[in-house]
């Protein structure tokens, strides 16, 4: 068990000048960061700072894999409980497979990771299970089931402790080329024996030189000892044992009726008590030839026919004890009710040895559970340091498949106002979020957490850094705006699209910048972004005031805004005219904040107009083109008609924009409609009370405003004479 001391364990060291003055702030989870300054009073540091950051309580490599390999089941076993609430066998069929699949992960990760603890981990997990699920389905007779458990985990635990278990011991017998000369054979047999573990007996009787013999051989002085070997072989292949679910065999007698098993095992006992008697000849005539042989078999029939003590005499230590008690003495003890007893008395026989820190948390932890205190056996796993945050975290899934513990795993705790599972949660995202690459798991496991989960993630999600130096970029932002969508984290996800409009505004990337503000509806940011644009456009405008020939106006950056526009809803101005009403209300409603931002609706409208002009103008390159530039001027139409319809564009600019469509007005195609220049008349008239007295101002003359109002003439006279006659030219 881990001892507590008071020492201060250093974290980390950092290297700094001497004088200087080291600031810091907590970072993210379990995060610190530092920085090297200048001091003050000395002068001294801060001409080549040093900067870092310092993690601590970092999870292994080994449980990063497990949780990302749990966090699935985790998920769905919290979405069956929450639709169908699990009750009855339902819920002891899911928390079964739940944790059956978390333990064949901790054990793909004990034989592929290279923490030793994650063995003990598996162990624990499956006691756990041992206790918790598969004793309420077996009426409390577990003697399988401890049999399997510590077959596959004794290893980890003699691993854990640095000792020469008998999982080594029968690997160092197996690659032996005769195992059965080596003194550690039939004391490592009886030992498997005792434990009730048959297969690896099996192996080792078959690795016997006299077992191997082939009938017809030319030495008949092995014949006696197969003989006997085969007897000894066949009745351990025919040892009982009581099947339920959580026990698995592949060898052995197996009952899933407990009298049944006892009366098996009591006619089974009595025919190994009889072997010495009964084939005394051959096991005098083994013993003659082989009298180590002999002694070995009669020894192993002994603890088979239940002789008393011969079943622990193997063991050395309480835990394989207790197994050998409960598998050759006390077959129907049931947990709750004998176990306690028994693990005392068999402590006393095998006190636990200074060092064995693993043996004494397992017998604390037993205690605890006969004692039925769930809350005890929390405390003994996170006292002792040896079980990880994770564990913890997953742990009480398998606690809450036996009846009456939910009441007491979700009882407030003092102080924090959650359940214990939702802090161990908190704990484990805590130590995983600063982790390179992992945010994304830390908010899967702050997402169950029911209490404290949605503002740790909107904390957490805040604090995500989207300027220059961050690391990641849009992908970044777009799983980070992901999540916050997938758990409904409306208010961070409008956080986090301000925080990367202002990084990519500041970095000079203008239009991602006000695609972000619109995807945060911040109208008034969006505003401030793009009026530097829109007094561009006005520039533009003006300037062309005065050129009567089909122009692209060059507005800087056009080619990053032209992202702005997939953004914007179509102009209900190309399915169709829209009346002078009908702008003049547009003009009035742009200011709703239901309705689109009207800066970005012109800047949009602008740029829709501008890539018309151009494809106006590479049609008239062409000689057989005349659909193209049917299409290009309907183009042009569409935007003017979608911009005056908006009613985004300023009143300062409604006449630089009627004088730009002159040359479309006057040009060999008619697009406008007879209502379209109605219209156009009417925004005439408007933007010339709004020019009283300041036209020169402008860049506006009266000559110009004369062509416009001539221009939208001839196009008015000409839609007529198309309405009449030749309206299909149109």
């Amino acid at each position: 068990m881990a001892e507590e001391s008071n020492e201060i364990r250093a974290v980390a060291r950092l290297p700094c000048t001497q004088g200087s003055r080291l600031w810091f702030c907590w970072g993210l989870g379990t995060e610190i960061r530092f920085c090297e300054i200048k001091h003050p009073q000395s002068n001294q540091g801060g001409s080549r700072p040093y900067r870092s950051t310092v993690v601590w309580s970092a999870p292994s490599s080994s449980h990063k894999a497990l949780a990302y390999a749990v966090a699935p089941l985790q998920t769905s076993l919290l979405e069956l409980r929450a639709n169908s609430g699990l009750r009855g066998d339902a819920a002891y069929e899911a928390i079964l497979s739940y944790s059956v699949k978390v333990r064949e992960h901790l054990a793909k990760e004990r034989e592929l990771g290279d923490s030793m603890l994650v063995g003990v981990e598996l162990a624990i997990w499956h006691l756990l299970e041992v206790f918790y699920i598969n004793a309420a389905r077996s009426e409390g007779f577990i003697v399988q089931d401890m049999v399997t458990w510590l077959a596959r985990n004794g290893s980890a635990l003699d691993e854990a402790m640095q000792s020469h278990g008998l999982a080594a011991r029968l690997d160092a017998l197996l690659s032996s080329a005769r195992p059965d000369v080596l003194d550690d054979y039939w004391p490592c047999l009886r030992h498997h024996i005792a434990l009730g573990q048959t297969e690896a007996a099996l192996q080792l009787l078959e690795a016997h030189d006299a077992k191997r013999l082939q009938l017809g051989s030319a030495q008949p002085s092995l014949m006696p000892q197969y003989e006997l070997l085969d007897v000894l072989y066949v009745l351990v292949r025919q040892m009982p044992k009581f099947k339920h679910s959580g026990g698995e065999s592949s060898s052995g007698r197996e009952f899933d009726n407990m009298a049944e098993y006892l009366q098996y095992r009591a006619t089974y006992q009595q025919q190994c008590r009889a072997v010495p008697h009964d084939c005394k000849g051959l096991v005098d005539s083994c013993a003659a030839i082989n009298p180590k042989t002999s002694a070995g078999v009669l020894s192993v029939f002994d603890i088979l026919g239940g002789q008393p003590g011969t079943a622990s005499d193997p063991t050395t230590n309480w835990l394989e004890m207790l197994v050998a008690e409960l598998v050759h003495v006390h077959p129907n003890l049931k947990a709750q009710l004998h176990l306690r007893s028994l693990m005392e008395q068999c402590r006393q026989a095998h006190p636990i040895q200074e060092g064995a820190w693993v043996l004494q948390l397992l017998y604390e932890m037993l205690e605890a559970i006969l004692d039925q205190e769930v809350q005890r056996v929390v405390e003994v796993l996170s006292k002792t340091g040896v079980v990880s945050p994770w564990f913890m975290a997953h742990v009480y899934e398998v606690m809450r498949a036996y009846p009456r513990t939910e009441p007491v795993i979700e009882r407030p705790l003092p102080l924090f106002g959650g359940d214990q599972v939702e802090y161990w949660r908190l704990l484990f995202a805590d130590t995983l979020i600063c982790q390179q690459g992992m945010w994304r798991l830390a908010v899967e496991y702050l997402a169950w957490c029911p209490l404290y989960g949605a503002d740790a993630v909107e904390t957490f999600m805040e604090a995500l850094p989207f300027g220059p130096l961050a690391s990641g970029g849009p992908r970044q932002l777009s799983k980070a705006l992901h999540v916050c969508h997938s758990h409904g984290l409306s208010s961070t996800s409008t956080v986090l699209c301000r925080s990367a409009a202002a990084a990519a505004w500041y970095a000079g990337r203008l239009g991602e910048a006000a695609g972000l503000l619109l995807r945060a509806r911040d109208e008034r940011r969006l505003s401030a972004a793009l009026a530097p644009v829109v007094q561009q456009v006005e520039s533009l405008l003006a300037a062309n005031v005065g050129n009567y020939q089909v122009s692209v106006l060059p507005l800087p950056g056009s080619e990053e805004l032209e992202g702005l526009l997939e953004h914007l809803q179509p102009s209900s101005s190309s399915s169709g005219a829209a009346s002078g009403h009908e702008i003049e209300e547009g003009r009035a409603r742009k200011s709703s904040p239901s309705q689109q931002n009207a800066a970005l609706t012109f800047v949009g409208g602008f740029l829709r107009l501008q890539r018309a002009a151009a494809a106006v103008l590479e049609a008239r390159k062409e000689a057989e083109a005349q659909g193209r530039l049917l299409a290009a001027y309907s183009s042009v139409r569409d935007a003017i008609m979608g911009l005056l319809h908006s009613g985004s564009v300023p009143r300062t600019m409604l006449l630089p924009l009627l004088f730009y469509a002159v040359p479309f007005l006057e040009g060999p195609l008619l697009a406008f409609s007879h209502d379209d220049i109605q219209q156009l008349l009417r925004s005439l008239s408007s933007a010339l009370l709004c020019h009283e007295g300041k036209r020169h101002t402008a860049g506006l003359h009266e000559r110009h405003v004369k062509d416009v109002r001539l221009a939208l003439a001839r196009a008015l006279a000409r839609s007529h004479v198309y309405a009449a006659g030749t309206a299909a030219a149109v």
